[in-house]
Order: C-alpha cells, then structure tokens, then sequence
C-alpha cells in the first residue's frame, strides 16, 4: 500500500464549557457510513476554498477543522499550505455542506507550525485565526484541548472521527458526503504497532477492528480525532493521512489512518493563540487517570516491557515503544539531525560519550527524551537544553581512553511512562557481565556505511561481553571497555550514531542497569563500513561510578 495525504485532489469560554454539546451525539461511520446526529459536533467546521467560473463564487469544502477558541480553528497544514488567506473561509454551525444561511468566516491569519514537513508527514497542523469572533450557542462551541503530557492517555481506545470526505472511497468531489459523518476508531499505536509503519512515534494510527472497517478519506482532511472522558469531548488528533489502493487510488478503509497527536503541540498551540486562558484543556484528572505519571519510579524499570529478542541495530528490528524510556537522541540546535545518543540517570543528567560534543558549548546542544522515533515532534515536554558538560578530566580523544561525559539538563524532567532513568551499578559491579548478553540501543546508521541514513526508530540488539583479551579478537581497548559481540547470525552491531547509548544488563532485582556506554565500532579502513562481525566497545560504568555521583551533585 502507498500512503498518501488526504488532499481532497478532487474567548471567552470557560473550561467548563468546552467538549459538551447541548445535543447529544451518536456513533457512526464516514465510508459507506451514517450521518451524525445534526449539531451534535457543534466544534467541526467545513474549510471552504473559493473558486469563480462565468462570474459564480463557488465555495467548495476540501478539509475539516475544530473550533479551539471564539477566534481559532485547528486544521491540517497540507490544506492550506502554500495558499492565500484570502482563498478561504470556514462554515461553522451546519451539519450539512448544502443548506441555506449558513455562516461564513473568513480567515484572517494562517499559522502553520514551523517544524511542518510534508514529505516526512511531521507536523501537519495550522491554526485558522478567523477574521470575526464567534459567537457561542447551541449549534457552536469549541472543543476541549488535552494537556501537552497525555499523548499517551488514548492508546488502545476508541476515539470519534468525523467529516464530510469520500463515502466510497474515490478521488472525486461527487462523493463526498452532504452529511456530516462519523465513525468510531481504535488507536493502535501500543497495542499494534507493526500496522503504523514507523509513524506510531509521532502520529496517532487508527483504524475500525469491526467488520464494518469504517475509516476516514479524502476530504476528512483536519477533521478531529475526539476522545471523551468525564462527559468531555477533547482533541486529541486531526486527521492527516491514510493508505489507499495503488492501482485505483481509493482509500483503503481496511488499513490504519494516521492523526496529528495533538497533546504535542498544545504549547505551539497557546503560543500562538497568544491568550492560554481562552484555549479550554483538561483538568488534572485524565492526566492521573490515564497517563499515570510516576513521581518517584524505581530506575530501570519501564513502564512498557521490552523485548529481549535478539533484535540489532545494523540492519535491525526495533525496540518495543518507549521500553527503554531512558534513551536520549543528542543533537545540534542548529541542525536537528541526530548525532549520538545518552542515557537519562536522573531527573537532571545525562551518560554519553565524550566524544560526541567536545568542541561544542554546551547551549548548542538539544536532548530529545520520551521518543522512540527520531521524527517524533518536540515539544517543551521532550525537549531539553543542557547547561553544563562534564567531560572526563582524563579522556583522550585520540587513544579513546575514558570516553564518558555526564550532561546537565537546563530544568528537570517529569518522568512518565516514556521517560525515565536507568539504575547505575556499583563500583565493584563490572565484572557481573562477563560471558553475560547485555542488550544495546541506539537510532544509529542501519546499512553500516559512513554518512549513510540513520535508524528512525529506535533499535535494539543482544550482545555477549567477553572478559579476555584474547577472545574474538577484542584489542588493547579492553581493559578499560567491555568487548562485546553478536555470536548469533546474522550479526548484530553498533554503528555511526549509536555512540553514547547504552550497554544495559538486568539483576536480579529486575532492574536494567548501565553497564556501558557506547564508543567503538570496528569500521573498514578503506570504504569506512561498520564491520558487524566484528567486536564492538563500551566504556565501563561501574569504573567511572565514583566520578558520575560527583558530577550529579554539582
């Protein structure tokens, strides 16, 4: 199947108020589906593009979108990228696409978010600033937005999708629906994530698991994505993209339908907006009673069970979402691309390889925690600067000899079931691990050739440590690193990007602990290729202990 975007190529209101319309809606379906009880979704808007021909106006609806605020509405970026303003205006208050006296708004300001990449399918999300304030009733109102930290707070549930889009599936704009539609899907990204083809990081994967397979399709564009919790209605996605059929170009209903998370934006969103108290968002209850952040959790324990397979990393399989909710992706402020990875020991610092940002102030650094894909959206939640780097007063850059660097974070993190610090082991630990697998992580480069693409999701594999110079070939760099190699087949290994990641091995107290960290691949001297079948290398931790306490404390 082939993705595609859903182009349609045919306040002063009180939190209180938000999410609760006055006539009560039922569920539905959008292809083949029913329509939804009139003004029942009195947030959902027609985005209409006007076109003239013989001297007619024609406002013709190409995408959906949710009134946020008595001045803002939500909506896809693709539907008005590259677009005059002026194009534009939002029917808000009508179930119907035909139906008399109904009320237009023209658009006064497009905001689309700064990070949105059409190619990549990251960020699709813009906000409608409308030309007049609405007033509010019984057939208009807005929706309640989710707080910023409850991406996860819908995973494995039913959600509400509506819109006007395609009933049969076609490309064509005589088969969209006068009626507003709806349908009930199922959020896929934690309990099937194999069907969200690498999206289910930074997009919300949905589809109908009934036989009716209900779905969105072309022309459901910027249409919510709705969760209901305490007799609420939140905005927890719009939709962006869906799989069709190569051969016809019609949507596959069958197949996953992919939403932009809306909680990773909601800062972006406030921003904007420039007045947070007329955005309406939830109150601290669904945040505890879905998200469940931890406080105080016990280190090297995920809240998400990783698998234990022997999965790798050169040409690997991936880790299982947010089970190693230590993982840090390290990158450059000016250049967002991933250089080395780190790994988060407590709620302020950060392990990783000295080498990876010698030269660099520590402003110029970005730390990326609670993502499992490099293309995952940044927000102030996931999003940390450092303020100081710690290298070891002994590392030599060009013999490689302590090859560890502790990192501040400019403000401490919130652990949650995504984030979350791996356990240090003690001083005279370091032996644990001989003739033992230890299991590695890292988004580094997947085909083994420098400069060659990395890894967007994050990747695993399952390595012995070898205790003797003279096994496997492990060199002089032994004695102050762990000798590591896959001895299954096909072999698993560290490459470029995977430095500063962990070596992670499990006591028998159930924890993961940091071993290692990681330093030295093997790489061809001619065509500079990672070599898989040979040894690869770690820093020893338990060795560096008594300086890593001390630097935590500064």
């Amino acid at each position: 199947m082939k993705l595609i975007i859903l182009l349609l190529t045919f306040y002063d209101v009180l939190a209180s108020d938000c999410g609760k319309p006055l006539i009560k809606p039922s569920i539905g379906r959008i292809i083949n589906g029913e329509s939804a009880v009139p003004n029942s979704w009195p947030w959902v808007v027609s985005l209409r593009k006007s076109t003239s021909s013989l001297g007619n106006l024609y406002r013709n609806h190409i995408c959906g979108g949710s009134v946020v605020s008595p001045d803002y509405v939500i909506t896809a970026a693709h539907c008005v990228d590259g677009l005059d303003r002026a194009l534009f205006s939002v029917v808000i208050g009508s179930n119907y696409l035909e139906e008399n006296n109904q009320l237009f708004y023209n658009i006064s300001q497009i905001i689309i978010h700064p990070n949105y990449n059409d190619n990549q399918k990251i960020s699709d999300i813009a906000l409608l600033r409308l030309s007049q304030r609405i007033d509010f009733g019984q057939k208009i109102s807005s929706i309640c937005l989710p707080d910023s930290s409850d991406v996860s707070a819908i995973f494995n549930q039913n959600v509400v999708v509506v819109g006007w889009g395609s009933t049969n599936g076609e490309n064509n704009r005589e088969k969209i629906s006068n009626n507003l539609l709806q349908a009930t899907l199922r959020i896929q990204n934690e309990v099937k994530p194999s069907i969200c083809r690498d999206y289910e990081s930074f997009v919300y994967c949905a589809l109908d698991p009934t036989p009716k397979k209900s779905n969105i399709c072309f022309g459901d564009s910027g249409g919510p994505l709705m969760f209901n919790f305490e007799d609420k209605w939140f905005l927890y996605g719009t939709s962006s993209f869906v799989t069709v059929h190569p051969n016809n170009f019609s949507c596959a209903n069958s197949d996953a339908s992919y939403f932009v998370m809306i909680p990773n934006y909601i800062d972006w969103i406030r921003d904007s907006i420039g007045n947070k108290q007329t955005v309406a968002t939830t109150t601290a209850k669904i945040l505890a009673a879905k998200t469940t952040p931890r406080k105080s959790p016990k280190c090297g324990s995920p809240a998400f069970t990783p698998s234990k397979k022997s999965y790798r990393i050169l040409y690997g399989e991936k880790a299982v979402p947010f089970s190693w909710p230590w993982m840090v992706s390290l990158r450059s402020k000016k250049d967002p691309k991933h250089l080395c990875s780190g790994v988060l020991v407590d709620r302020q610092h950060l392990v990783t390889a000295a080498h990876c940002f010698l030269d660099s102030p520590a402003g110029s650094i970005v730390a990326a925690l609670g993502i499992n894909n490099l293309r995952q959206a940044l927000t102030q939640r996931n999003k940390f600067g450092i303020s100081k780097i710690f290298i070891h007063p002994n590392f030599d850059n060009r013999s490689g000899i302590n090859d560890i660097a502790v990192f501040k974070l400019s403000k401490p993190v919130v652990y949650t079931k995504r984030i979350g610090p791996i356990c240090l082991p003690n001083t005279n630990d370091y032996s644990i691990i001989y003739n033992q697998s230890a299991i590695i992580a890292g988004w580094g480069n997947t085909n083994g050739i420098f400069d060659g693409s990395l890894s967007n999701t994050l990747k695993q594999a399952t390595m012995k440590v070898f205790n003797t110079i003279s096994e496997n070939n492990c060199n002089s760099h032994f004695s102050s690193y762990y000798c590591t190699l896959d001895i299954s087949f096909p072999k698993s290994n560290i490459c470029f990007g995977d430095a500063g990641g962990p070596l992670m091995y499990q006591l028998s107290d159930k924890r993961w602990y940091l071993f290692g960290v990681a330093a030295i691949a093997t790489v061809d001297k001619n065509d500079k290729t990672c070599q898989n079948h040979n040894p690869s290398y770690f820093v020893k931790i338990p060795y560096f202990i008594e300086w890593i306490k001390k630097k935590l404390n500064e």
